[in-house]
């Protein structure tokens, strides 16, 4: 572009307010463009006017509307000609890339050299709303959704008087570039609007409307700004999220000796440029009244922009797929005055800081949302995330079914939806389909509508019902396959030797479908088997359809009633077979199949427990596989009781004593044992041990233990009292036969992070949060003598406080036989590798196999069956990523 001049002195300036001849001549200096790849850059352009290309990668060209001469509607067959408006014409405009259109994060900041009137072009044929086209070119684009920058802008609709009828006013675009002169050869309309504010800048965005519209344009028309003190003052927006930032834009007369923005701006001279143009941002936490005041040397004004601050933005979890009783953290940020609910938890603001964010742990048992509220100002905005709980066992596949093309569910085997057609399609039968398992093994999956008796009943239909909201299960549920006459046999191939933990869902979100859905495995006994499941289908007014969330409401919380759990074994040879069948309902037999997750269950542990022993208050609830079956201990809300010896029997009928007292090794007494019940937990592993306690306020307990077998010990002991937080640091003191009150340098903590607020209450107790206040030592017994321990806080400084509830003992296990590995074969191919492991084995022993890539944690094995093949067996992992370089295997006879 030519150089131009585009600045004048001020006194200058006065001189053409004042009525000089003098031209203003300035234009579009430059183009910043976000989101544009990959397309090409915008070209700014001289002289709009009839037949100026439109755009810098198409033929199309700016033309003058045409309207049908009898109703004066816009018509690209029109004989009623209008050119363009005058106002565009010989102005700088910017010819875009017409394939920015639909970019995703589009925006152009466009800057011209002195105050001006920006116009932007908009085709009539784009629905913002419905991200789509409307599918009209005689009525103004619809706007909000993907054109809601437009309305947040300000952009006024023009209407100078131009078109027939009163009606707005319009451009036409020729596409082939074939046609001369206004009004011929158009296939299609542009509305046109103002930018309300006179100014050097503005920032626009595109419809984000794939398959089809066209690119905006926009024309800048250099504008002197009236004698006034203030031109024009506004924001880009009306509303924000907290955290994010508006942008203040004003036009005041050059000639102004002072220019202030307030609160928080203070004097903005230093960020206007000579033609009194300026911008900045402003990040209210709350609703803020910007006011700005001019003064200049011929009169004064002020001016208000206000900017509201919407109560939520943002709700987020660290990770929305967790085992069982794993950490979850949920994040948000709020307007710092909002009042904060979650549901099923209650209040948060507690846990939101001054700038209003704010962050919750949560250790969820089972599927569920977690839907967080926050009103500010009589407005409440509502967020929700869903956790989703995996299967007990090593995941094995995740089979995400339904209509092929359909979104496929995070993690999903293949990374696809699994189908036989489209969407609509009926009556097809998904044969055998291979897929690749989490482990790396190859099995088979296929679908057909063939009942126990070998009889097919209905058909097998494939559904996509759209896109729903980015939940956890949502892409799974979205898309299904049914059968109406209510039967759906899934076939499962060459699934490895094991037991399966199975999950299938079963829900269609526009319908209200069978509520009885029973569940038939063939498996490795080759009958097929009443599992005594039943999957349920149906939405509550069932069997009408009113109830039907709709995909845009789909959430996990909603989707987690509608799955059913069952196992399944499989010898490794025969296919298995799972019958969903709903054939007998009375009222309503069609049946949706969503999807399945496998996960294999390891062969169940031999619990090495000698004796565990509950201790407490002997009101409370005993831990199942305790001592006795019974909570050892004195009454509720005793206090200053010893516990006198209680006769005990093991798990291998050997009979003992535990006594507990106030005494520390010096044989003094200090403080004294109370006895406290606090409630009954929920029925989670160690859950009701955890509920009672015994506790000495000034810090010590010791545990005589009398009749202990000879042999060497662990003894584990749990400390906690879940109302509140105690002693940080516990110490384990132990007498038995190589020691005597010796310090085993072993420390227990019964403390919360947040101190008594972070207890976690019964509701929320779970075994690992049990297992982290426990203390693990090993003792030796000569089998005469009694073993004490002394489970001592008194040296723990601010809380001494020390809770007893759980002793644990276990015999000390000896150490493993050394399996030597006599190869390692390593091969890569392409981006993955494999290893194979020779080991010498034992004839009709199996073997475990576990591989890491730290050997201090091995985390799940990959195998718990692999057999013997005679005394050298080989074990071949595939699959392996390249990195990490290291791989470490440890092999376990079982």
């Amino acid at each position: 572009m030519s150089a131009r001049p585009v600045k004048l002195a001020v006194n200058s300036l006065l001189w053409v307010l004042l009525g000089s001849a003098l031209p203003l001549r300035a234009g579009i200096t430059s183009v910043v463009e976000t989101g544009l790849a990959p397309d090409p850059a915008a070209v700014v352009t001289p002289a709009f006017n009839e037949d100026t290309l439109s755009y810098n990668n198409r033929t199309h060209q700016h033309n003058g509307a045409a309207f049908d001469e009898f109703t004066g509607l816009l018509n690209i067959n029109g004989t009623t000609i209008k050119g363009l408006p005058s106002y565009l014409i010989g102005n700088d405009y910017v010819r875009f890339a017409n394939d920015a259109r639909d970019n995703a994060g589009y925006s152009a900041l466009i800057t011209a050299d002195t105050p001006s009137t920006f116009y932007l072009l908009i085709d009539n044929r784009l629905n913002g709303p419905a991200a789509a086209l409307k599918g009209d070119i005689t009525t103004d684009p619809v706007l909000g959704g993907t054109l809601q920058w437009v309305i947040d802008g300000g952009w006024q609709r023009m209407n100078t008087g131009i078109s027939p009828n009163g009606q707005p006013d319009y451009t036409a675009i020729d596409e082939s570039g074939d046609g001369v002169g206004p009004g011929v050869g158009v296939n299609n309309f542009m509305a046109v609007y103002k930018f309300p504010a006179i100014s050097t800048s503005v920032t626009i965005s595109n419809g984000r409307i794939g398959g089809g519209g066209n690119m905006m344009a926009v024309v800048a028309v250099p504008t002197a700004p009236p004698p006034v003190p203030i031109v024009s003052y506004t924001s880009n927006t009306l509303s924000i999220l907290p955290g994010g930032a508006a942008q203040l834009s004003w036009l005041i007369s050059p000639t102004a000796t002072t220019a202030t923005i307030n609160p928080g701006v203070g004097n903005i001279l230093s960020l206007t440029d000579g033609g009194g143009s300026g911008t900045t941002a402003v990040a209210p936490l709350v609703n803020t009244t910007y006011t700005l005041s001019v003064n200049t040397p011929t009169g004064n004004a002020t001016q208000a922009v206000s900017v509201s601050v919407l109560p939520l933005a943002s709700f987020t979890a660290n990770r929305q797929r967790i085992d069982a009783g794993e950490s979850v953290v949920l994040n948000w940020r709020v307007r710092p005055d909002a009042e904060v609910t979650i549901d099923g938890i209650g209040s948060v603001n507690a846990a939101t800081n001054a700038a209003g964010v704010g962050t919750r742990t949560v250790q969820p048992t089972e599927n569920r949302d977690y839907i967080l509220r926050a009103t500010a100002d009589g407005i409440t905005s509502t967020a929700a995330l869903g956790v989703v709980i995996r299967p007990a066992g090593q995941a094995f596949a995740l089979i995400d079914i339904g209509a092929t093309g359909g979104r496929a569910e995070p993690g999903a085997a293949n990374s696809l939806t699994l189908g036989a057609g489209a969407d609509g399609a009926n009556g097809q039968n998904l044969p055998a389909t291979p897929l690749l398992s989490d482990t790396g093994v190859q099995f088979t999956l296929g679908i057909d509508n063939l009942n126990p008796d070998g009889i097919p009943l209905g058909q097998i239909d494939w559904r996509d019902r759209g896109d729903s909201p980015d939940f956890p299960l949502n892409r799974l549920s979205e898309d299904f396959v049914k059968n109406n006459g209510g039967v759906i046999r899934v076939t499962l191939g060459q699934l490895p030797a094991g037991t399966y933990d199975v999950v299938s869902y079963h829900l269609d979100a526009a319908f209200s479908q069978t509520d009885q859905i029973r569940i038939l495995v063939t498996d490795a006994n080759g009958v097929a088997t009443d599992t005594n499941v039943m999957g349920n289908a149906s939405w509550p007014d069932h069997p009408a359809n009113t109830g039907a969330p709709t995909i845009p409401s789909l959430t996990t919380g909603l989707i987690t009633p509608r799955l059913a759990r069952f196992t399944l074994k499989a010898n490794g040879t025969d296919d298995v077979l799972i019958y969903f069948d709903s054939s007998a309902t009375p009222v309503d037999t069609e049946l949706p199949l969503s999807g399945l997750q496998l996960s294999m269950i390891p062969p169940r542990p031999v619990d090495p427990t000698w004796a565990l022993i509950d201790i407490g208050a002997s009101s409370g609830q005993a831990e199942p596989g305790a001592a006795n079956q019974i909570t050892v201990g004195n009454a509720n809300a005793a206090n200053g009781l010893n516990l006198a010896p209680a006769a005990l029997i093991s798990r291998t009928g050997v009979n003992f004593q535990l006594s507990l007292d106030n005494t520390d090794p010096l044989g003094n007494p200090v403080g004294g044992l109370d006895w406290r019940d606090r409630g009954d937990a929920p029925d989670v592993p160690l859950g009701w041990m955890a509920e009672d306690f015994v506790k000495n306020n000034a810090g010590l307990i010791r545990a005589t233990l009398t009749g202990l077998p000879a042999g060497k010990w662990q003894i584990r002991s749990y400390h906690l009292d879940p109302t509140a937080s105690q002693s940080a640091l516990i110490r384990v003191l132990v007498t038995d036969a190589s020691r005597t009150a010796a310090d085993t340098l072993v420390v227990a903590d019964s403390s919360f992070p947040t101190g008594d607020p972070g207890a976690p209450q019964l509701n929320g107790l779970y075994p690992g949060l049990i297992g982290a206040r426990s203390a693990l030592v090993e003792v030796t017994s000569n089998g005469t003598d009694n073993v004490i321990l002394y489970f001592d806080s008194t040296q723990a400084g601010a809380d001494i406080e020390l809770p007893l509830s759980g002793i644990r003992i276990t015999p000390a296990p000896t150490a493993p036989e050394i399996i030597p590995i006599t190869s390692i074969v390593h091969t890569v191919t392409g981006a993955t590798a494999s290893v194979a492991v020779t080991f010498i084995s034992k004839a009709g022993q199996t073997y475990s196999v576990y591989a890491s890539a730290d050997p201090a944690n091995w985390g799940v094995p990959l195998t718990t069956t692999l057999p013997a093949t005679g005394v050298s067996t080989l074990f071949t992992e595939t699959n392996i990523p390249l990195s990490p370089a290291r791989r470490f295997y440890l092999i376990r006879q079982n």
